[in-house]
């Protein structure tokens, strides 16, 4: 009983997945980044999942079986859509015209997803996407125009620019593998 209920949980899972997917499609001119940011935190939680379930089993490090949990499933699903993956992976790291908020989104679900896809799948960024992500390492998120001031004093609360940067180190660790 219990798989079957693990099972449909998953199942549904990959339905919200989907149609997130399908609504980040649809607004490919502009893309809402908190969809963007729901699909990461999808692949978070069942990464960290599945990070648990197999702590203690060393046979789980084989890169197979984790294609067969959730974490691979999803990962696969984004990966094996060519629209989304071009559009979130490649257009929105490599085109400037969008917001830092869609920017550290992509960024964030790649860095996400990157697990489950290596060592089979390694991300190729294009040469454009590489000079962005070193441009924004070397950034000084204080000095972009989206920086809040407010957010200095009170509660601390990163900003797109400041989220940007931090995964944008998580890429150039990628580009450099």
């Amino acid at each position: 009983m219990a798989a079957a209920a693990q099972e449909e949980d998953e199942e549904a899972l990959l339905t919200r997945a989907q149609a997130i997917i399908t609504r980040v499609i649809q607004r490919e001119d502009k893309p809402n980044p908190r969809l963007i940011h729901t699909l990461a935190t999808l692949c978070e939680a069942n990464e960290a999942r599945y990070m648990q379930e197999c702590a203690d089993d060393p046979s789980y490090n084989n890169i197979n079986i984790r294609n067969y949990h959730t974490i691979g499933k999803l990962a696969n699903l984004l990966r094996e859509n060519d629209d989304f993956y071009e559009l979130v992976f490649c257009k929105l790291l490599s085109d400037n015209t969008y917001s830092a908020a869609v920017r550290s989104a992509a960024a964030r679900l790649l860095l996400s997803c990157y697990s489950a896809w290596m060592p089979q799948y390694p991300h190729a960024f294009e040469d454009a996407t590489v000079e962005n992500i070193k441009n924004w390492v070397t950034e000084d998120a204080g000095a972009s125009n989206e920086f809040e001031w407010k957010h200095l004093g009170k509660d601390n609360k990163p900003t797109d620019a400041d989220m940007l940067q931090t995964y944008a180190i998580g890429l150039l660790a990628m580009a450099l593998w």
